[in-house]
């Protein structure tokens, strides 16, 4: 079932059509939080579709500091292999207490499949960007 649809990168944007195997497991959905205390925090909720995709309902940043620092927030994907990938960052750069959020996002990887799952949020200061991640979550249908 893994290799039905070829696709060559992990990708998270606007979700496209894709046709559904026969026997795919119920979709499971989760809640993710995180904060760089004072600065900045990031919440999701998702839907674990089945072992190779996962949809992004909702992804949400909030700059809690005016300090001219933006924050951003993204997922760490973790494949059947150990390895792990990047998606790409959602920027806050709006300071002052706003929240933005992005919906009806989507990763997948039917190569190596989507085991794991965490939400970082950063803020972009000078040098390292201070980050703070959630507790990693497993794919219920992986």
């Amino acid at each position: 079932m893994r290799k039905l649809f070829v696709r060559t990168a992990l990708v998270l944007g606007a979700a496209a059509l894709v046709g559904w195997p026969s026997g795919a497991q119920a979709a499971a959905s989760s809640n993710f939080s995180t904060a760089v205390p004072g600065f900045a925090s990031a919440s999701a909720n998702v839907t674990y579709v089945d072992g190779e995709e996962i949809r992004v309902n909702s992804l949400s940043v909030s700059d809690l500091r005016v300090d001219s620092n933006n924050v951003y927030a993204y997922f760490v994907v973790y494949n059947e292999t150990g390895s792990t990938a990047k998606t790409t960052y959602r920027y806050n750069r709006q300071d002052a207490n706003i929240t933005l959020t992005w919906r009806n996002l989507r990763i997948t990887d039917e190569h190596y499949g989507l085991k794991k799952l965490q939400l970082v949020v950063c803020v972009d200061d000078w040098g390292s960007d201070t980050c703070r991640g959630s507790r990693v979550q497993i794919n219920p249908n992986f």
